[in-house]
């Protein structure tokens, strides 16, 4: 039995989490995937490279080097493109889906994942590979029933190992960054939409100002305060791109209540003010044929 045609027979919609569902529109493997055109879509496509294969996955124009157990999102709205640099082209298996809110509010980690800037690392524990590998065995078999647990599983694998920080009831593991580190960039991200000081998310994680900043500078590289504002210009680029937000919206959703002082800091990081970041990226869109072609 053909797999990857059986899959695309049940595209299943299935619960996610408990307030959010996810709907997929396409299951796609290639053995040797041919390079594609800069572009763009809607909805997220996850990516993970199979046992061969070395290339670069472009994004807005950035190369980041790709090849075998190396997983990457394409998140909607954002340009990119795969390349490969080296025979055999590589082998890739994707799946392209959308999340559909069930309630009004986005469970915090499915809300973390959407919202994020992550697209790329690699599957070191090889939970996706291991769902990818039983989805392809019970698909050939004709098992239907075992679809839809696993479709959200490896959904929920992509976004866990992407984002790896701790849901808040999820305990911490070793040999990733350290739980209360874990647990801050967690609660910084959580509250984007208003001032943050570290003295705040040190009593949230229990510990001295001093000693959260030294372990984020060794976690992040950088320091609180240029965490916080790149998390915040993070969010602010994904609103821009997916949302119809006015610019002061946009300002206030990522705890700017002067949007002259949020303009003047996301040209500065981006090298161009909100409005015509929005303008040059959306012009370069393009759409989607049924054919895979692009217009």
């Amino acid at each position: 039995m053909d797999w990857l045609n059986y899959l695309n027979r049940h595209h299943p919609r299935v619960s996610l989490a408990d307030g959010v569902d996810v709907e997929v529109l396409n299951w796609s493997y290639q053995d040797h995937l041919p390079d594609n055109a800069p572009h763009r879509h809607t909805y997220f496509e996850a990516c993970m490279v199979g046992g061969h294969g070395k290339g670069v996955f472009l994004v807005e124009g950035a190369e980041h080097e790709i090849g075998p157990g190396d997983l990457f999102l394409a998140r909607p709205g954002v340009v990119h493109q795969i390349r490969n640099t080296e025979e055999p082209l590589m082998e890739l298996y994707w799946v392209a889906f959308q999340l559909v809110p069930t309630q009004g509010v986005m469970p915090r980690n499915i809300r973390y994942f959407a919202e994020s800037d992550a697209f790329l690392t690699h599957d070191r524990e090889r939970r996706v590979a291991a769902v990818w590998t039983a989805l392809r065995t019970l698909s050939q078999g004709g098992h239907s029933d075992a679809i839809a647990p696993l479709a959200a599983a490896l959904l929920l694998a992509y976004a866990q190992t992407l984002v790896p920080i701790a849901a808040p009831d999820e305990p911490a593991h070793s040999g990733a960054t350290p739980g209360p580190a874990r647990l801050a960039l967690r609660y910084i991200s959580d509250n984007l939409d208003r001032p943050l000081r570290i003295d705040e998310v040190a009593r949230h994680v229990n510990l001295s100002a001093r000693h959260l900043s030294r372990i984020l500078r060794k976690s992040t590289g950088t320091t609180f305060s240029a965490f916080v504002t790149q998390a915040r210009m993070d969010r602010a680029r994904n609103l821009l791109l997916r949302t119809d937000l006015s610019v002061k919206e946009v300002a206030d959703r990522v705890g700017y209540r002067n949007v002259h002082h949020f303009t003047a800091t996301f040209a500065r990081h981006t090298g161009s003010p909100p409005a015509s970041f929005r303008k040059g990226t959306r012009a370069g869109s393009r759409r989607e044929n049924a054919d895979g072609t692009y217009v």
